[in-house]
């Protein structure tokens, strides 16, 4: 496992540091017409070896979000970068769902993306 220090500065100019230890795969959908006209949709990698840190969840847990609920496995956080909620997350081999994408501090540091598996 490679573990690659990114440091930052924030607000007051203090360096503050995230150890992102594991690498992911964000695949995303992409759709089309195929030779005889008929609709066609396959996942082509959108970011690769993407360095992260995951919190993985214990139990049954719940992300309440107005209106919606939903049980996540595990916690992403990583460099704001384009993810989707329609997404695939592929982690070791194993695919999973994106549930919420949320900017942690709303100034584009750092992104929290909740995920389930499929």
């Amino acid at each position: 496992m490679v573990a690659a220090l990114h440091t930052q500065k924030n607000e007051n100019g203090c360096r503050m540091s995230l150890l992102f230890n594991k690498k992911v795969n964000i695949l995303r959908a992409t759709h089309g017409r195929d030779s005889i006209g008929g609709y066609d949709s396959n996942s082509q990698i959108h970011l690769e070896n993407l360095p992260c840190r995951i919190n993985w969840k214990t139990g049954k847990e719940v992300m309440l979000g107005g209106q919606r609920t939903a049980r996540i496995d595990g916690v992403l956080f990583c460099r704001v970068v384009d993810i989707k909620v329609s997404d695939i997350l592929v982690i070791d081999g194993t695919e999973y769902d994106i549930v919420s994408v949320d900017d942690t501090d709303c100034a584009n540091k750092l992104l929290k993306v909740s995920f389930k598996k499929k």
